[in-house]
C-alpha cells in the first residue's frame, strides 16, 4: 500500500528569510499538499539541527523531507547524526525522500553511504 504524501519542511543548513519561507509554504497550501514545517527561523547549533533531522527521519510520519534552503553548515550535522543512529535501535530506518540541493548534497551522500538508500 502506498503511503499518503506528507512533507516535512526542514532546515539542516542556514535559516531562511521569513518572507520567502511563507511564500513557499503558501504555494504548498494552495496546491493542497499536506506538510508540517519544522523550521526555526533562528540559527541553531548543529547538534540541535541534527536531532531535529533525526526525529523527522525516524518518526515515520513523512514521505518526503524538503530542505527549505541550502546555504552552509549541513556537513556539521554528520558527526551528530552518526551518534544518534549509533545509539538508536533503528538499524535500517524508513527514510523519507530528501529534497534539496547545494549544501544539502552532503546529506544525500551521507544517507546513501550509511543506508544504501537514495536521499
Amino acid at each position: 500500500m502506498e503511503r499518503s504524501l506528507y512533507i516535512g519542511i526542514i532546515q539542516p543548513s542556514s535559516p531562511p528569510e521569513r518572507e520567502l519561507l511563507e511564500k513557499g509554504l503558501e504555494v504548498l497550501r494552495k496546491k493542497g499538499i499536506p506538510f508540517k514545517s519544522l523550521v526555526d527561523l533562528e540559527e541553531s547549533p548543529p547538534s540541535h539541527k541534527a536531532f531535529l533531522l533525526y526525529e523527522a527521519l525516524t518518526c515515520g510520519k513523512f514521505t518526503h523531507l524538503w530542505a527549505v534552503r541550502g546555504g552552509a553548515g549541513a556537513w556539521k550535522l554528520l558527526p551528530y547524526l552518526d551518534d544518534l543512529f549509533k545509539e538508536s535501535y533503528v538499524k535500517q530506518p524508513y527514510l523519507p525522500q530528501l529534497i534539496g540541493f547545494s549544501d544539502i548534497t552532503i546529506l544525500h551522500a551521507y544517507f546513501w553511504q550509511k543506508f544504501g538508500k537514495k536521499g
